[in-house]
């Protein structure tokens, strides 16, 4: 049971931060149904399991490799500056009557998998995340129960920011959804901002 509680305490804590997959589904929910805040943060969970495998078997190495880190680095740049820019342009849409375009429940999927496959996520979830794992790896019974300890942790606070955004939706103007989405813009556009500075220290060295 400890193996469970250590992975559920370390995810918990980890998951109430306001990452890139939190104001994703953030962003998504608020701009389409609450409903697309927990099926995003639902993509992020699907990279978590999938990292928990390949720590298992010692394939997630190659995060800590440089050409590795570098596409991933070169890739979320791109990415969250495209994010960013769109939710600022396109922000004035939900102030228009219906809110603007929506987007389907498989994009949110989707938006998830990519916030959780950015580089400050993978490298972030091998240094932290990973921690909880590394010397369980060798019982598979402690791996198995630190792994649902972690992912339960990692659904609560899915249903946790599914309730915040399903009150905003609630009580809340479009106004302060046109708000939110210029500041989800402006926090992406600094966090890519942050992977350009890691990527000219990678070059550098």
């Amino acid at each position: 049971m400890s193996h469970f509680i250590a992975g559920f305490l370390m995810s918990l804590g980890l998951g109430m931060g306001l990452g890139v997959g939190s104001i994703m589904g953030i962003r998504n929910g608020t701009n389409n149904s609450p409903i697309h805040t927990l099926v995003t943060l639902m993509g992020c969970n699907i990279i978590d399991v999938t990292m928990m495998v390949l720590y298992y078997i010692g394939a997630s190495v190659i995060f800590t490799y440089e050409v590795v880190q570098i596409g991933l680095y070169v890739v979320g740049t791109i990415l969250l500056t495209r994010i960013a820019y769109n939710n600022i342009k396109n922000a004035h849409k939900t102030l228009e009557l219906g809110g603007g375009e929506k987007q389907s429940l498989w994009k949110s999927v989707l938006d998830g998998v990519g916030a959780a496959l950015l580089p400050s996520s993978a490298i972030w979830w091998v240094s932290t995340v990973g921690t909880v794992l590394v010397n369980r790896t060798d019982h598979l019974p402690s791996f198995v129960l630190a792994c649902v300890g972690i992912l339960s942790g990692f659904m609560f606070c899915n249903f946790v920011y599914f309730t915040i955004v399903a009150l905003i939706d609630k009580f809340s103007s479009n106004k302060i959804i046109y708000y939110l989405n210029i500041l989800s813009g402006c926090i992406l556009m600094y966090i890519a901002s942050t992977f350009v500075k890691q990527l000219v220290e990678i070059l550098a060295k």
